[in-house]
């Protein structure tokens, strides 16, 4: 439990000393609004990002970035983050993802992952010498 306070402490210092939030601009960030489902969102949230409960539980409580996710991240990471914003939709959650301080959209995420996929089959392509 020490612990737990202590990184509880250590994150809200960081967070005070970097004007509120501990995010870099080039990271998807999404912060889950608190409602009193709060609880059924923890696990979701853990499976994607291994992070105490307490913590999850603080960053909710204090609308702070509960997950986030490098926007020059892989495609598996994408859907990854893709998939679990849909599982909390499903339990009820409302959320707020930004990347560079401007709201993005879940459809936006989605894009991204199939601009991905087709970057991924022409560089196959390029790789196997079968592009047309």
């Amino acid at each position: 439990m020490l612990n737990v306070l202590r990184s509880i402490y250590k994150l809200k210092i960081k967070s005070f000393l970097q004007g509120g939030q501990v995010v870099s601009l080039d990271e998807i960030a999404v912060k889950v609004m608190h409602d009193e489902n709060m609880f059924k969102y923890i696990p979701i949230i853990r499976r994607y990002k291994h992070t105490s409960i307490d913590i999850i539980k603080y960053k909710i409580e204090n609308q702070e970035p509960v997950i986030t996710c490098p926007y020059e991240h892989s495609q598996k990471e994408l859907i990854k983050l893709y998939q679990t914003l849909i599982e909390l939709i499903d339990n009820g959650a409302q959320f707020e993802m930004t990347y560079k301080n401007k709201q993005l959209h879940l459809d936006s995420l989605k894009r991204m992952i199939s601009i991905y996929s087709i970057q991924l089959h022409k560089s196959d392509e390029e790789r196997l010498g079968t592009k047309e």
